[in-house]
């Protein structure tokens, strides 16, 4: 069963009409039709930037429908999808009549709390939450020095590289990339790549006993910043991870975290 789901626009049609634009406003995020994030979901965070960023102040009313369309040039049913995501998890508030409205107090970020080893999808729904992914890709390439030295691994081994966008309540909150040795990526099978690698590892025997996390404030690169909706000048949270079974090391993964989507909490137990 796939834990991300989204609608596919019926409705292609675009608003073409003129738009002048007569003042540079700061910061604002632009929509890529190429990028692997749907449409909407770029919305969300182009608004939540302007929001953030404080051009369209709390208490305020946000522009009307058939403006959000002209701004991002995107269809009618996109903007409304992103006004509904925004609505829902409280960024903003609609008025019957009157249109939406920046909400005076709001909660843009997700608990993630490091105490015990678990997937992201499970600590997630220990929060009452949902987790999803988007696939970006996955392949296989040959191992690196740091990857032969991580699984010991023969050199001329291969590596399968997933990459997927992350997100809780269907919004993007980090992008990550996992390493796993070909030989057992391919003991998991056929399972879902927007799924719980983790639950994958379990299904196939192999269950996940510890692992080490490290984390670090880093700059994005232009393609991850594009990806998840931000400044490419706005840090963000690097977490490199490493996990293992009774066996043997078995994922490497790396995460790029928008801090305004993910609050990290860690329990220090004595």
């Amino acid at each position: 069963m796939k834990l991300f789901i989204y609608s596919i626009e019926n409705d292609n049609t675009l608003c073409y009409y003129k738009h002048i634009i007569t003042k540079k406003v700061k910061n604002e995020m632009k929509i890529n039709k190429d990028n692997h994030i749907p449409l909407y979901l770029q919305t969300t965070s182009a608004i939540m930037n302007e929001i953030r960023s404080g051009n369209w102040v709390q208490g305020n009313k946000l522009p009307s429908e058939k403006e959000l369309c002209l701004k991002y040039g995107v269809s009618m049913i996109t903007i409304r999808n992103a006004l509904k995501e925004l609505n829902q998890e409280g960024v903003i508030y609609k008025i019957q009549g009157k249109g939406s409205f920046v909400a005076k107090h709001y909660e843009l970020k997700h608990d993630l709390r490091f105490q015990y080893l678990k997937s992201f999808t499970e600590e997630m729904s220990h929060n009452n939450k949902s987790a999803g992914a988007i696939l970006i890709s996955t392949k296989h390439e040959m191992a690196t020095a740091e990857d032969i030295l991580l699984f010991d691994i023969e050199e001329n081994s291969f590596i399968q590289v997933i990459k997927r966008v992350r997100t809780v309540n269907n919004s993007p909150t980090h992008i990550s990339t996992h390493r796993i040795p070909i030989d057992l990526y391919k003991k998991l099978g056929d399972f879902d790549l927007t799924g719980s690698i983790y639950n994958a590892f379990e299904l196939a025997g192999l269950k996940i006993k510890d692992g080490t996390e490290e984390i670090a404030a880093i700059m994005p690169s232009p393609s991850d910043a594009e990806i998840l909706g931000i400044n490419a000048k706005q840090p963000v949270i690097e977490s490199v991870s490493v996990v293992s079974s009774d066996i043997r090391t078995v994922m490497h993964t790396r995460s790029v975290i928008n801090h305004n989507r993910l609050k990290i909490k860690i329990d220090l137990i004595p």
